[in-house]
């Protein structure tokens, strides 16, 4: 459909032949990747779904007077080291 479709253009003189390649190009680069959405709609629902078999287990959070001056932040500490 979009070869016609576009084909019909370059035909009628609306598009030149530059600018057809160019669009399928574009379409190209934007479908390339489609697989991917339905993969990551899958990990977000399964990252959900893990969270919620895993949340009775999990520790209640410290109430914010709890928790001491600057606990989350470590000047000295890279995340992951």
């Amino acid at each position: 459909m979009l070869v016609w479709r576009g084909g019909l253009l370059v035909i009628a003189g609306s598009m030149t032949v530059g600018a057809f390649v160019a669009y399928l190009q574009l379409y190209l680069r934007f479908i390339g990747r489609g697989f991917r959405i339905p993969q990551l709609v899958n990990s977000i629902q399964s990252g959900g779904a893990a969270y919620a078999r895993l949340k009775p287990w999990l520790a209640p959070p410290l109430p914010p007077y709890a928790e001491p001056r600057w606990a989350s932040f470590h000047a000295s500490q890279i995340a992951g080291a």
